[in-house]
């Protein structure tokens, strides 16, 4: 169950040698079991020269590379479930960019780091590139959000720009 204030990340690694099915099969339990927020994983690469390198129980490579892909396989659905679930909560969101002449702005959440976790596709007025704004999501996009000014922001971007105006 997600903590609030914290995301868990993690990178694991897969077709180390002397991996069998059952040490992997205990992995992929365990990544769908914690529920990771974000989850990298890569194939391992013997190095001449590390201690690895001499290891016995290679994994063949076309297995280590499946076993890749049904890790990634699992925390996509861990992803797309957590980004649903979102839907319709009002997140603090970094604005990246401002939306400006119909494209829509880019942000993230906190617990989202620059070019290589999930964006929110940020939909109307209110955002200022820089700030931390308070946005409502409207929609899942797989692992990416849309989001609009939440209610109470946008009136107040109305009355201060009624207030510019007057």
């Amino acid at each position: 169950e997600a903590v609030p204030g914290i995301a868990l990340r993690t990178t694991v690694m897969v077709g180390f040698p002397g991996e069998g099915e059952s040490h992997f099969r205990e992995l992929l339990d365990y990544i769908r079991d914690a529920r990771f927020e974000h989850l990298g994983c890569f194939v391992y690469s013997p190095e001449e020269g590390t201690p690895a390198f001499d290891l016995s129980g290679r994994v063949p490579p076309d297995v280590a590379l499946e076993r890749r892909g049904l890790v990634m396989e699992a925390q996509q659905e861990i992803a797309f479930a957590r980004a649903r679930d979102l839907v319709g909560r009002t997140l603090d969101v970094i604005v990246d960019e401002a939306p400006e002449d119909g494209r829509d702005g880019v942000g993230r959440t906190r617990a989202d780091a620059p070019d290589v976790d999930a964006k929110v596709a940020l939909r109307g007025g209110g955002f200022r590139a820089g700030e931390i704004a308070e946005a409502r999501v409207t929609e899942a996009l797989g692992y990416d959000l849309a989001a609009e000014a939440a209610p109470a922001r946008r009136h107040a971007a109305g009355r201060a720009a009624l207030r510019v105006l007057r």
